[in-house]
């Protein structure tokens, strides 16, 4: 067994104190002059492989090592605003020889907001924060799951509004280990009904290339259930505007646009009735994507243009639900590939509390002159009862010349209101070295500030909406299932 460091001691005896107190333990306070919300955390869990159990080596020492111990505080003054800080000690952070684990600050902002009758100002200083989403309805100019990327975020945020316009202003540094690079945003638009409009310019200075400017205006129009969007997007801005200006008739918007912008276009109807008991939701989305176009903050395929509609119904009176999807992909800059196809999922809903999915589809791909077409077919069973909840999949894929099946099940029992039993487990022939996957859980809350769970089986569970869906749950032919054990203790 791999020794424990002194922190990991500590932390697991504090945990299980936690875990031996009355499941009535309430937190004491002591009244202060202005608001202080104090929080702690302490999460440990050993992970031992099934091929070392003869040997107990657990793996409580290693790069893998999820443990993790957490404290945060906020303050709040009116006056003064909020600030918050949070440090965390995790152990698979450390690199010091001897095992030690260094807590380290982690987060923390300073806001403050000013309001008015007809305005409303706020203020933030950040540091690793997620504070990059601005609320633009197309094709974003900076996503933030992209920029949690970054191993350090640290900026100043201002967002006002004065009646219907409002504005933004926001600069960083992001850190990418070895060099940095400095992020500026800055927006403006107006927010009325039936149309809103916002402009807005994204500058980044990273290493490579001499222009990183992204230039975008983005409009609204809505009227009774129907909405339209279009945004138009442009990387290079410094370099001079350009807007669509070739040959309409050749190649429609796609030839015509500049080679360095994005368009967005979309059309929604929702909740359209039809008769008294059912109703109706559709969309249609255009988007052109030039080959020159650049904006590594926000997800572009560059040199694609791509059709995509929607249509959902659904029936009060019988409990059916139906969508169904069409997508069409073209590449230009890559052989003219093209993927075209359509899905369609219909669910319905039984008197005994279940439920039942089938879904297909068909996708056809043409690339370098070679086509190529596959299908799914999809149906499940599930029910849900007070303590119990389970659901079967199967699923039968036809890629090419080859056809596979896979079949999955899972299931949580609830044996009280402090525990449970949790099993999810996949088979396919896809690929024979990935044949199945198994994972149990057990769940305990033996105190209303702790959480015990102990398991079995691949440590990836998957994820999704449909089991059989996310193939990460299936393992590569060496790894082996592991037991997991795992305490949280919540102060």
């Amino acid at each position: 067994m791999v020794r424990r460091s002194r922190v990991a001691r500590a932390a697991l005896t504090l945990v299980l104190w936690l875990t031996l107190l009355p499941g009535r333990a309430d937190a004491v306070g002591v009244r202060s002059p202005f608001p202080v919300a104090l929080r702690a955390r302490i999460d440990v869990r050993l992970v031992a492989d099934e091929a070392s159990v003869p040997s107990g080596n657990l793996e409580s020492r290693s790069p893998a090592d999820a443990s993790r111990a957490m404290a945060d505080a906020r303050v709040n003054h009116g006056l003064a605003g909020s600030f918050y800080l949070k440090g965390a000690a995790s152990w698979n952070d450390t690199d010091d020889a001897s095992g030690r684990v260094r807590a380290r600050i982690e987060q923390g902002d300073w806001s403050r907001v000013w309001a008015g009758d007809d305005t409303r100002a706020q203020v933030v200083v950040f540091g690793d924060e997620r504070r990059f989403f601005t609320g633009e309805l197309t094709a974003p100019v900076m996503d933030d799951e992209t920029l949690a990327q970054f191993q350090h975020r640290v900026g100043a945020r201002i967002d006002g509004a004065v009646d219907v316009v409002r504005a933004t202003v926001l600069a960083a540094e992001l850190d990418e280990g070895d060099r940095a690079r400095t992020l500026g945003f800055a927006a403006a638009g107006v927010a009325t009904r039936p149309v809103s409009a916002t402009a807005s310019l994204l500058h980044q200075s990273p290493d490579t290339g001499d222009d990183h400017a992204v230039v975008k205006g983005e409009a609204v129009a809505s009227w009774w259930k129907t909405s339209a969007l279009v945004s138009y997007r442009q990387s290079g801005f410094g370099n001079g505007v350009f807007v669509p200006g070739g040959d309409w008739e050749d190649g429609g918007y796609a030839q015509a646009s500049p080679d360095n912008s994005a368009t967005t276009a979309e059309v929604r109807a929702l909740r359209m009735a039809v008769g008294k008991s059912a109703w109706f939701d559709a969309a249609w989305q255009y988007s052109v994507t030039g080959s020159a176009f650049v904006d590594d903050l926000a997800p572009a395929l560059a040199g694609s243009e791509r059709h995509r509609a929607w249509i959902g119904a659904s029936h009060r009176r019988y409990a059916l639900d139906a969508h169904l999807a069409f997508h069409d992909l073209v590449r230009h800059d890559v052989s003219s590939d093209e993927r075209r196809g359509a899905e369609l999922t219909t669910r319905a809903w039984l008197r005994d509390n279940s439920e039942l999915v089938l879904r297909g589809g068909v996708s056809r791909l043409r690339s370098a002159g070679i086509s190529d077409t596959e299908r799914f077919l999809h149906a499940s069973y599930g029910r849900s009862l007070s303590r119990f909840s389970g659901y079967v999949h199967a699923r039968v894929d036809h890629a090419g010349e080859r056809t596979f099946g896979s079949a999955g099940t899972e299931a949580r029992v609830n044996w009280n209101a402090t525990s449970a039993l949790v099993v999810r487990c996949v088979v396919s022939d896809r690929d024979p070295a990935r044949s199945q996957s198994l994972h149990a859980r057990l769940e305990f809350r033996p105190t209303r500030r702790t959480w015990v769970t102990a398991g079995y089986g691949r440590a990836q569970v998957g994820a999704g909406p449909y089991l059989l869906d996310d193939t990460s749950s299936l393992p590569s032919a060496d790894t082996n299932n592991v037991f997991t054990l795992s305490v949280r203790g919540d102060l």
